[in-house]
């Protein structure tokens, strides 16, 4: 087996991650296997959706009379 060239080796190997995560993507959301609040790898989610419905979550708490303790792991 020839292997192509290595300068060629990430290009070939980038379009076989987009072809996977494609296809691994469309599979799990269409079994709804993913988590409704998993913030990676979706549209219309990032680290700012999941700090707003963190921050939201304490609001309520505390509106509600709630204890609100934030702890660092």
């Amino acid at each position: 087996m020839v292997l192509p060239p290595i300068s060629n080796l990430s290009v070939v190997f980038k379009l076989l991650e987009s072809i996977v995560f494609r296809q691994l993507y469309s599979y799990l959301s269409t079994a709804d296997l993913l988590p409704r609040l998993q913030s990676a790898y979706r549209t219309h989610h990032s680290t700012e959706t999941a700090v707003l419905k963190v921050l939201t979550d304490i609001l309520y708490a505390v509106d509600d009379g709630d204890l609100a303790v934030c702890t660092r792991l």
